[in-house]
């Protein structure tokens, strides 16, 4: 398994005409299914939704993981082994 750590914005749209700042995972979702517009595919992710991300402390960032080869839309990020991500998730950012 590898994840890679990407800035929430990476991960919804805003553009739709609402801003995901300071929301619950819960009210982005309820927001999505008025008005589903993602910038990542779940597709070759082990996470199936928004729902199942893990986020740091102040929400901007998340984690997401895959096996396999890196979806397409994440070769350009930085990817870490099981081992790297339990370092990064002890900063005081992540807990």
């Amino acid at each position: 398994m590898k994840y890679i750590i990407i800035n929430t914005s990476e991960v919804h749209n805003t553009t739709y005409g609402y801003d995901t700042t300071g929301l619950s995972i819960e009210q982005i979702v309820e927001k999505e299914n008025e008005n589903p517009y993602w910038k990542i595919s779940f597709d070759g992710l082990e996470e199936l939704g928004v729902h199942q991300l893990v986020m740091n402390n102040d929400k901007t960032k998340c984690i997401l993981s895959y096996s396999g080869e890196c979806p397409s839309f994440l070769k350009d990020k930085k990817s870490y082994t099981s081992e790297e991500i339990e370092e990064e998730k002890k900063k005081s950012e992540w807990n």
